[in-house]
């Protein structure tokens, strides 16, 4: 009995990371980049900066911040097209095009939503 709720408990793990790491949209992350350039913004020590990060993740700013955009912010970036941290056009997936290279990849070109 108890095997089969560990067995469901990691079930229930691995699809909450597939639905969390598969999203339909990948937005600009303006409230986590906020949170890193408040790390930048505080010295120019390098020692400095990762003691605050450090401090930052046990406070859990990073985590919050990531959560927040990816389950929030994001999602209203993707229905709005506009970001509403950073007041910035969505970017769009346009499509995909050949490379020059002869190797036949091909690469993914981005660009603003348009009006």
């Amino acid at each position: 009995m108890n095997e089969c709720r560990v067995l469901r408990a990691v079930k229930f793990s691995l699809l909450a990371l597939f639905l969390i790491g598969s999203p339909g949209c990948l937005g600009r992350f303006a409230m986590t980049t906020a949170v890193r350039e408040f790390n930048l913004e505080i010295t120019d020590d390098k020692w400095g900066r990762e003691i605050a990060f450090v401090g930052l993740y046990i406070i859990p700013a990073y985590p919050f911040a990531t959560i927040a955009d990816l389950l929030v912010v994001n999602s209203i970036e993707f229905w709005s097209e506009e970001n509403p941290m950073s007041g910035e056009k969505a970017i769009t997936l346009v499509g995909l095009v050949p490379d020059a290279a002869e190797t036949g990849a091909s690469s993914l070109v981005a660009a603003a939503a348009s009006d």
